[in-house]
């Protein structure tokens, strides 16, 4: 009995020497969404070559792959070479040498407030040294018309918020939040302008003092404690 081995078209293609994008890749030692990619931006040739009964699909042919090789293989060859001693560096080092912190400074790239990377290697995003002076130099004049915190003015200014006052009378601030909505304490007399959290002064906190003692409230000396951090249970 005779056998018959059926062969299929796609090892006649293969024996004539034409492969799809992803056999290429296979044989080029790369991912066929990297040789995708490299098309793309022009780095290879495409495939030019068509079969009969394939009408719009081109192949490559088994001359072409070489140079498939040889691009992916310097690529493989760049990538061992770290950016650090090429003189490139992250956003993230950049960041540190200029006394910024990553998000502020990533911010400040998203905003076009400071100059972006030149560099991109790997699909990553890089500056080179000649870029640090420019960049420490835009990070200081940001710096220099950053608006204070508005805290640390009104502390200055001697005004308190209602969880500053709340620590200040030793009271937990939810208990300071209830007594001031239902109306057990005083409001403050005055208010920052622009600003619509309530401030207290001086004056008002002696005012909320004396209203406590008058309705019995006294500060619980072991919720003093578990807020210092000593490990005090309340019972």
């Amino acid at each position: 009995m005779k056998h018959i081995f059926a062969i299929t078209p796609r090892e006649i293609r293969l024996a004539l020497g034409y492969f799809k994008i992803t056999e290429a890749a296979r044989v080029a030692l790369t991912e066929p969404a990297a040789l995708k990619r490299a098309i793309r931006a022009g780095q290879v040739p495409g495939p030019l070559h068509t079969l009969p009964g394939h009408r719009k699909q081109k192949f490559y042919h088994a001359d072409d792959l070489p140079k498939l090789r040889k691009h992916f293989n310097s690529v493989e060859d760049s990538k061992r070479v770290s950016a650090r001693s090429l003189g490139l560096l992250s956003m993230a080092t950049v960041a540190q040498r200029v006394g910024c912190s990553y998000s502020r400074f990533c911010s400040f790239v998203q905003n076009g407030r400071i100059p972006a990377p030149e560099v991109i290697r790997t699909r990553r995003k890089l500056y080179s040294e000649s870029q640090i002076p420019e960049i420490k130099k835009a990070v200081e004049r940001l710096e220099r018309i950053k608006a204070p915190s508005p805290y640390r003015q009104w502390e200055a200014e001697g005004l308190f918020t209602q969880r500053a006052a709340a620590k200040k009378l030793e009271m937990p601030y939810i208990t300071f939040q209830h007594f001031a909505a239902t109306g057990k304490i005083p409001k403050p007399t005055r208010k920052y302008t622009g600003n619509y959290f309530p401030l207290y002064n001086e004056a008002d906190l002696e005012a909320v003092k004396q209203c406590l003692s008058a309705i019995g409230y006294t500060p619980n000396p072991k919720l003093r404690k578990a807020r210092k951090g000593t490990g005090a249970k309340l019972n």
